[in-house]
C-alpha cells in the first residue's frame, strides 16, 4: 500500500515510527522544512530523509507540482495528523481508498483549533478523538473511528493534547488494517451538523484574567493555556502588577477564604503567592514576565493589587 503522510509535531514522527515498524514506509511525507541557515530539523524531516522517503515541505502540499507527484506516485491512501496547512480538494481525491485526518478532539462537537484547551476551559469531564474523512468542510468528514476516556482532573492544554495523540494514533492501524483486507466495511459516520461546534483562533476571555471570577474558573483557564515550558496558542491568561504585565503558567485553586478584594495578594509561601478571587483564594506558582520564567513570589508580595486590564 503507498501511503502519503502529512504530520506535524511529535506525533506525525510517532506515526511514522509506527507505520515503518508495521512494514508500511509511507512513500512520500509532507512537514516542517528546516530553516534556512538552522541546525534544528524537525524530528519528522529526519525520520523520513534517513529512510530515503520522498520529502516536501508542508506549505508545498498546495502547490501543483506535488499534486502531481501523487498522481504519478498512484497514492492509494493519505494520512493526516497534526497538520498545520489546509490539503486542497484535488490533493485529497488522488488517493485511491481516501484520505483521513485525526483530530484530537471529540467530533462534531469539538471541531477546529486547540480543541484539547476548549474541553479543559469548558470543564468537560471527558474527552476524546476522532479518524475522519477529509472533506471540504474542516474537520466535518464523515467518523471513520474514535476513543473516548475520562479526564484527569488537573489535566493541562499540552497533557491533554499528549493523551489525544496516544489515544488516536492507534486508530490509524486500525484504518489500514480494514483498507487492506476489506475497504468496503470501512464504517462512516455522517457527523450531525446540530451538534457541530467550530472553534477558530479566538482566545476565551480575550487572555485576560477576571479576579471576580471563581478560584476553580481561573484555575481552568490557566491549565488549559499551560503548555509549558512550550509556547502556548493561547498565551499565558494575563494580569498587571503595577505596570507590568504578567502571565500565568502554573496555579491551583485552595480552600483558603480571602479577605481581600478580588486581585489582592492575601500571602506569599514557599515561592508562591495567594491571590484573591471571586470567591476562595488561588495559589499562583508560576508566572512569566517577559518570556521569562519566575517563582510567583519573585514578582509578588502580599498586599500588591493584581488588575485585569
Amino acid at each position: 500500500m503507498k501511503i502519503a503522510l502529512l504530520g506535524g509535531e511529535s506525533a506525525g514522527a510517532k506515526l511514522f515510527d509506527e507505520l515503518v515498524a508495521d512494514g508500511r514506509t509511507p512513500t512520500v511525507v509532507a512537514t516542517e522544512a528546516p530553516q534556512a541557515g538552522s541546525i534544528r530539523t524537525s524530528a519528522l524531516w529526519a525520520r523520513a530523509r534517513a529512510e530515503g522517503v520522498s520529502l516536501w515541505a508542508s506549505q508545498d502540499v498546495r502547490g501543483d507540482a506535488f499534486l502531481k507527484f501523487l498522481t504519478a506516485s498512484g497514492i492509494d491512501v493519505l494520512l493526516c495528523v497534526r497538520f498545520r496547512f489546509i490539503v486542497s480538494q484535488p490533493v485529497l481525491r488522488v488517493p485511491k481508498l481516501g484520505s483521513f485526518n485525526l483530530h484530537t478532539g471529540p467530533l462534531p462537537r469539538y471541531a477546529g483549533l486547540n480543541v484539547c484547551s476548549w474541553a479543559i476551559f469548558n470543564g468537560e469531564t471527558t474527552h476524546g478523538v476522532t479518524l475522519h474523512e477529509m472533506a471540504p468542510k474542516i474537520d466535518g468528514g464523515a467518523i471513520v473511528f474514535r476513543d473516548q476516556w475520562n479526564m484527569d482532573g488537573r489535566e493541562t492544554g499540552a497533557s491533554l493534547t499528549e493523551k489525544s495523540v496516544r489515544h488516536g494514533l492507534p486508530l490509524f492501524a486500525k484504518l489500514l488494517n480494514v483498507l487492506e483486507r476489506i475497504p468496503e466495511t470501512l464504517p462512516r459516520e455522517r457527523q450531525d451538523p446540530a451538534q457541530r461546534c467550530y472553534y477558530g483562533r479566538l482566545v476565551p476571555e480575550s487572555g485576560i484574567v477576571d479576579w471576580h471570577q471563581t478560584a476553580v474558573f481561573i484555575d481552568r483557564f490557566v491549565r488549559a493555556a499551560d503548555f509549558y515550558p512550550f509556547p502556548s496558542p493561547w498565551g499565558a491568561p494575563s494580569t498587571t502588577l503595577g505596570a507590568q504585565r504578567i502571565g500565568l503558567i502554573k496555579v491551583e485553586p485552595t480552600d483558603k477564604v480571602p479577605t481581600g478584594n478580588p486581585g489582592y495578594v492575601e500571602s506569599v509561601a514557599g515561592g508562591s503567592a495567594y491571590v484573591a478571587c471571586g470567591d476562595l483564594c488561588l495559589r499562583v506558582d508560576l508566572v512569566e514576565r517577559d518570556g521569562d520564567a519566575f517563582d510567583a513570589s519573585e514578582l509578588m508580595a502580599r498586599g500588591d493589587k493584581l488588575g485585569s486590564t
